[in-house]
C-alpha cells in the first residue's frame, strides 16, 4: 500500500491522504487535543479539501494520546481572541454541514464538548470501549451553547437536558444508545473496523454517494413527506445525469 501522503502538519492539525482516503488527525495531546481558533480552520480546510479533492471518497478523523477531542480553548480576557474563536468556530461548523463526502469519526479516545459535534455530524462513529463522552460545560460556568445544534436531531429532549446540565461523563455504550455512535470495538478492532467502513465506502462511485448524502440531508429539513419525494426525484436526476456522465467517461478511454 502506498505511504499516506501528509498534506499538511500545522496548528495541531495533521491532514494526510492515501488511495482515496483523507485522515484529519486532531494533534494537541498537551491540550487534550482542544480547540483553538487554528484548529478550527484547520479542521474546516480538512473538510473542504475532501469534499473539493475529486480523489477522496472519504473522510476519517480522529486524534491522539488518548484523546479524540475536548472541545474550544479560548482566552476569555483577550477580545481580538475571542472574535477569532468565534468567527473560526463558525467557518468550521459550516464546513462539517456542507459537506457531502462520508466521514467517519474515529473515536480513539475520550470524547468532549465540542468533539461531540464532530461525532454527531459524522456519517459513521466508531469508539473505543473505554472512551467516556460528555458536555462538561456546565461546570465551568458555560453552556454547549454552539455543541447543541446537532444534537437536537440526535438524542430525546429529556436526556439531553440531563447530558448537558449535569456536566456528567457517560460510555461509549451510553452513547451508542444515545444515537451517537455507530459501533463500539475492543481496541484489538479498532482499525479493522474501520477499514471496513472504509472499504465499504470506496467502491461506490463518488458523484453518486454525494448526491445521495446532499438529497438525505436536504430531505432532513423538509417538514413534508410530498417535500420530500419531491427533493428525491431531483436528486435521482442528479444520479442518472452522473452515471451517464461516467458511463461516457468510460467509453472514452
Amino acid at each position: 500500500m502506498k505511504k499516506n501522503m501528509i498534506i499538511e502538519d500545522k496548528s495541531h492539525v495533521i491532514i494526510e491522504k492515501n488511495n482515496g482516503v483523507m485522515t484529519l488527525t486532531i494533534n494537541w495531546p498537551q491540550e487534550h487535543n482542544a480547540m483553538d481558533w487554528q484548529t478550527h480552520r484547520g479542521i474546516a480546510k480538512a473538510y473542504r479539501m475532501a469534499e473539493n479533492d475529486e480523489d477522496v471518497k472519504v473522510l476519517v478523523v480522529k486524534g491522539t494520546d488518548g484523546y479524540f477531542n475536548t472541545g474550544g480553548k479560548c482566552n476569555h480576557n483577550d477580545p481580538k481572541e475571542i472574535a477569532e474563536y468565534n468567527s473560526s468556530l463558525e467557518e468550521m461548523t459550516a464546513a462539517q454541514i456542507a459537506i457531502s463526502t462520508p466521514v467517519i469519526a474515529a473515536v480513539n479516545g475520550h470524547c468532549l464538548a465540542g468533539g461531540m459535534m464532530i461525532v454527531a455530524r459524522a456519517t459513521f462513529a466508531i469508539a473505543l470501549e473505554n472512551v467516556e463522552f460528555g458536555f462538561p460545560e456546565i461546570k465551568s460556568g458555560a453552556f454547549p451553547m454552539v455543541v447543541m445544534s446537532p444534537m437536537v436531531d440526535i438524542v430525546p429532549k429529556k436526556k439531553f437536558m440531563h447530558m448537558i446540565i449535569s456536566g456528567e461523563n457517560f460510555s461509549a455504550k451510553e452513547a451508542k444508545k444515545a444515537g451517537f455512535l455507530t459501533e463500539i470495538v475492543k481496541s484489538e478492532d479498532f482499525d479493522s473496523t474501520i477499514k471496513k467502513y472504509v472499504d465499504m465506502i470506496i467502491p461506490i462511485d463518488r458523484d453518486v454517494m454525494r448526491i445521495g448524502v446532499r438529497c438525505y440531508k436536504d430531505m432532513c429539513k423538509c417538514s413534508e413527506e410530498i417535500d420530500r419525494i419531491q427533493v428525491g426525484i431531483k436528486n435521482l436526476q442528479d444520479v442518472w445525469a452522473a452515471r451517464n456522465a461516467a458511463n461516457i467517461k468510460k467509453e472514452a478511454r
